[in-house]
């Protein structure tokens, strides 16, 4: 005779869970290995949720990376905040992870400067001169930061502070070979050594 097996409802429902946590695995692992990072977080979250406890060393670290490679990829298309937001994220998981502890401020900075481009040039290129001591070849930084210098000397120049202009187009010219800061710089200073 076939013994008959009773499956209460509390198993039922645990057989069910278990299967639920193992998609949410495994379609999480498939994600990452295909670079799906979206959905991968919307795999490892929703994992965590349902089962908190199941491989939780295993999914922190692919959490972890998962936000900082759907960052990366945030970050390369110059959707900076929510970069940060990501980056944050992951930050949260490993404190002390020091190039997600740079990138934090490099993007932070970032987002700086493009909050005072125009309005306070001075502001502007103390922000970029710090993007740029931290990593010269960050975005387009230098590029920026010689804008900026030849911006503010034109304010400059707009209110005849002839010899504060040459300083600005001058540091131009230790940054690059810009025809048109050398140029500026040199009518700036023939001003300020006429009119001081």
């Amino acid at each position: 005779a076939a013994a008959t097996v009773a499956i209460t409802p509390t198993q039922a429902v645990t057989a069910t869970g278990n299967a639920a946590v193992e998609t949410y695995w495994q379609t999480a692992q498939a994600a990452i290995q295909a670079g799906r990072w979206q959905e991968a977080l919307g795999q490892l979250t929703s994992l965590q949720r349902v089962a908190p406890d199941y491989r939780s060393t295993e999914v922190q670290d692919l959490l972890f990376n998962t936000y900082v490679n759907l960052g990366t990829e945030k970050d390369n298309s110059d959707s900076l905040e929510e970069a940060l937001l990501l980056y944050n994220r992951a930050l949260e998981l490993r404190p002390t992870a020091s190039e997600i502890v740079k990138e934090i401020a490099l993007i932070q900075l970032y987002l700086d400067v493009l909050t005072v481009t125009a309005v306070d040039w001075a502001r502007t290129i103390d922000l970029l001169e710090q993007l740029y001591a931290l990593e010269p070849d960050y975005r387009d930084v230098s590029e920026r930061l010689q804008d900026a210098h030849i911006a503010y000397g034109d304010q400059y120049v707009r209110s005849e502070q002839w010899c504060l202009a040459a300083d600005e187009y001058a540091v131009v010219a230790t940054l690059s070979n810009r025809a048109d800061a050398g140029q500026k710089q040199l009518a700036a200073a023939s001003q300020c050594d006429q009119f001081g």
